[in-house]
């Protein structure tokens, strides 16, 4: 059976929550060069990241979750058979969600960019880097795009949302 999104979303979690190139690791590295402290994903139970297309809103009612967090899922496919000997082979396009928050009393409320400035350059530098191997039959060609929401505010916070866009050749 072939698994067309899992086999990209996987490499993309693997990436991500690598111990010493991953995510977390990276923030930690740049934080101070940022101005910001540092926070972290937990890519194994569920706590603050999330495989599918949860909405900020949808995961803020949950009483367990709180930003930030992360939601990866797929966005679609395109079997364009360019492995003729294979089930699939096209590209698929994934979605990296990261909802930042601020507390409405504690941030410099003159500087919301440096928080989202350092985790667009960490998820950059995770997948992108040239020395990063282990994709296996995913043909990531570092094809990503990051769009920003503006920043809102709730009763007790400000947050904002980035989007990350990718899109791999998978052939399953």
């Amino acid at each position: 059976m072939p698994q067309v999104s899992k086999l990209f979303r996987d490499a993309v979690i693997a990436k991500l929550s690598h111990a010493t190139t991953g995510f977390n690791a990276r923030l930690a590295a740049v934080a101070s060069t940022y101005g910001i402290t540092a926070f972290e994903i937990d890519f194994t139970t569920g706590s603050n990241f999330f495989q599918g297309a949860l909405t900020p809103d949808v995961l803020a009612r949950s009483s367990r979750v709180q930003a930030p967090f992360m939601c990866l899922y797929a966005t679609g496919w395109h079997n364009e058979n360019q492995e003729k000997s294979r089930v699939f082979s096209g590209p698929v396009d994934l979605t990296l969600d990261v909802e930042l928050a601020w507390q409405q009393d504690n941030p410099d409320e003159t500087n919301f960019e440096s928080m989202a400035d350092a985790v667009e350059d960490v998820i950059l530098a995770t997948l992108n880097e040239s020395t990063h191997s282990g994709w296996g039959s995913v043909v990531y060609a570092k094809q990503i795009e990051c769009v920003r929401s503006l920043v809102s505010l709730d009763a007790s916070s400000f947050s904002q949302s980035l989007s990350f866009n990718m899109t791999a050749v998978v052939n399953a």
